[in-house]
């Protein structure tokens, strides 16, 4: 849907730059794919996720945590970073990823929706580290608001 909204401003607009956030990187993703593919005269540049003192990726959904809740969402950021570094260091992914899992619910989210290594370029899985640049990519709920984050993992 994001990528038919993009593609029709795009061309009308006519753009010779467009910027958009990491913080959502798979959407970043999928937009420069398809750029690639139909071949628009555009460069599109991915911005760093501007970030809080405490890590928490800033981001308009932040309003809806209660006092409480912004208390503990600065651990999403804090486990996907844990996770990168753990898998840059070599360590098995699915259980690099499990023990992720279970520090957020322990932190108080309600629900993990997904945690997932992917290759950084294509979004593909992967089931180990390698040669190729990673993206650690995480969303998980604090009561009713879904938040969503990720990092690189370092090679």
């Amino acid at each position: 849907g994001v990528a038919t909204v993009c593609c029709k401003l795009f061309s009308q607009v006519a753009p010779d730059v467009a910027i958009f956030g990491e913080k959502d990187y798979q959407q970043l993703v999928v937009l420069k794919q398809m750029v690639r593919d139909l071949n628009l005269p555009l460069t599109l540049i991915g911005a760093r996720t501007k970030r809080a003192n405490d890590g928490l990726a800033l981001s308009s959904r932040n309003a809806y945590l209660s006092a409480a809740e912004r208390q503990i969402a600065p651990a999403l950021y804090a486990v996907l970073s844990e996770i990168g570094q753990d898998v840059s260091d070599g360590a098995d992914i699915v259980t690099a990823v499990g023990n992720g899992r279970r520090k957020l619910l322990a932190a108080g989210f309600t629900a993990v929706d997904y945690i997932e290594v992917r290759d950084a370029e294509t979004l593909a899985p992967v089931a180990r580290q390698g040669e190729k640049s990673l993206r650690v990519l995480g969303a998980a709920r604090l009561g009713t608001t879904r938040l969503i984050d990720n990092v690189a993992a370092r090679k």
